[in-house]
Order: C-alpha cells, then structure tokens, then sequence
C-alpha cells in the first residue's frame, strides 16, 4: 500500500507516499486511488507521509515520474531526487469532486494519471480539481486542521491539542499570504 490516511469526519486532508504527494502538487496527479470509497466532496488538503517508503522512491528512476515531477526540479537538475521531496508537509491543497469505482472512469478521463494509480477493478477513484499549491508546511498526524474558503482564497490551520495546544498555520492559498485567526 503507498499511503495512509486518517478518515475521521472533521477531517479535510489525505496523507500520501513520496512521491505521490508530490505529483499531485506539481498537477500531474489529479486522480487518487483508494481501496476504499469516501463521501466527500470540497476541499482536500494534500499532505506526505513522515514515511520513506523504499519501493515508492525507486519510481523516480522512471521517465513518467521524472517528467511528472518536471515543475518542482529545482535549476539546474535535470531530475528531482528523493532528499529533495518534502516529506511530512501539507504540500496543496485541491476540490474532491467525485468518488468513483475506478473501472467506471474513462480512459480519456484518467489520461496521464494512468502511471500514477492503481485503476483495477474494486478500487475507487478520487477524482480532484482546482489544484492550489503554496510552500509546504510541516505537519503531525495529531493535528486536526480545518479549510474554509473565504473571499478570493481558502484558509487552511491547523490545532493541535494537549500541552503544545493553539493555532499551528494559517494560510491562503490564493491572494493574501496570511490568514486572520477568527
């Protein structure tokens, strides 16, 4: 399995493996695939896992991945490597507009996801859109983050409870690069 996830209802956000996460914040991923169906719909914070997964890092030695990962190279490289994902952050944040059985998507749909998902029969298919990137944040499975739009932006923070409890980040993902902490 190459992710993990916490599915409490209060929740707005996917963990994934490197470099899952990844594609999916340079917008070569827009469909994620589950072994498991989801209800919701709006918005969907994207995060990596803490978690090196050895045998998910070794497709970065595959053309498709690299030419996926193109828009995140930094200058001068000709491919991302592994030390350079960022691992443990919320890297973006997308809609979820469907949850599909994955055989019921169209090839035409699925089109250059195809390398970057398991489409066979049983699974289901997150189908995601109107992708917002902004510099990955770090973040712990113990947080409980919330997103909202408001105005021309979506706000996105982070509580976290007990001894280190309060507001952790506040962001928009579009305009303002702050967020006021009503």
């Amino acid at each position: 399995m190459r992710l993990s996830c916490d599915r409490r209802a209060t929740e707005r956000r996917t963990a994934l493996y490197e470099p899952w996460a990844s594609l999916m914040r340079a917008g070569a991923k827009t469909i994620e695939t589950r072994s498991w169906y989801t209800s919701h719909l709006g918005l969907l914070l994207i995060c990596s896992s803490a978690k090196r997964d050895t045998s998910s890092l070794e497709l970065l030695g595959q053309e498709s991945f690299q030419r996926g990962l193109a828009p995140l190279r930094k200058p001068g490289r000709l491919v991302v490597a592994p030390s350079e994902l960022p691992f443990g952050k919320a890297v973006a944040l997308v809609d979820m507009i469907a949850c599909r059985r994955a055989e019921a998507v169209s090839l035409t749909r699925i089109g250059a996801d195809m390398p970057f998902g398991d489409f066979s029969r049983g699974r289901h298919a997150f189908l995601t859109s109107n992708l917002r990137v902004f510099d990955p944040l770090p973040v712990r499975g113990d947080e409980a983050w919330s997103c909202r739009s408001r105005g021309q932006g979506t706000c996105c923070s982070a509580r976290m409870a007990g001894p280190r409890s309060g507001l952790v980040y506040a962001f928009f993902s579009r305009g303002a690069a702050t967020c006021s902490m009503s």
